[in-house]
């Protein structure tokens, strides 16, 4: 059993663990608890544990240039909490490029200003909030740069099964 712990760079009191049981041998089951249905999902057989380490960063590096960090501040610009988002839209603007981001309506709920990081830079961006949608923990920002940053490219809805290994 492993324990992995993530912390936030610029908020050390920001961490999740994860808990992790690998076991060895042929045709052992492995029991991985998932914390977001609270199930116990049984899986049996040998996992190839590299080809995935592949694909994982073969992945993000396709993505990495197109999804951002995402900051919620209070009035006066302390933080209140962080979160993810990525890059669906890039349009010309007189600042450079104006960007079209969407992220998790709980990560922005209730911030008076967000702002967005872009992580090859040392300093945040004020973001516009645009549209929400609690019901599905969506939420839609814009942010003007003057940096060439990679939309991302989405499958075609019909090219995605049903219980398909995905990476958030």
């Amino acid at each position: 059993v492993a324990t992995i712990t993530a912390f936030c760079k610029e908020n050390p009191y920001v961490y999740k663990d994860i808990i992790v049981l690998v076991r060895t041998g042929n045709g052992i089951q492995d029991v991985i608890y998932n914390y977001i249905t609270n199930n116990i999902v049984t899986t049996q057989g040998n996992f190839n544990l590299e080809s995935l380490n592949e694909v994982v960063i073969n992945t993000v590096n396709k993505v990495e240039k197109s999804v951002i960090g995402v900051t919620k501040c209070d009035e006066n610009e302390s933080v209140l909490g962080y979160g993810t988002g990525g890059i669906y839209k890039r349009e010309d603007s007189n600042n450079g490029y104006k960007y079209t981001v969407f992220t998790n309506y709980h990560v922005v709920e209730n911030g008076a200003v967000i702002k967005v990081y872009l992580g090859d830079i040392e300093e945040h961006v004020t973001a516009t909030l645009v549209e929400t949608y609690p019901e599905y923990d969506l939420a839609i920002l814009t942010f003007e740069y003057s940096v060439l940053y990679e939309t991302l490219v989405f499958a075609e809805e019909d090219a995605v099964n049903v219980g398909e290994f995905v990476i958030a």
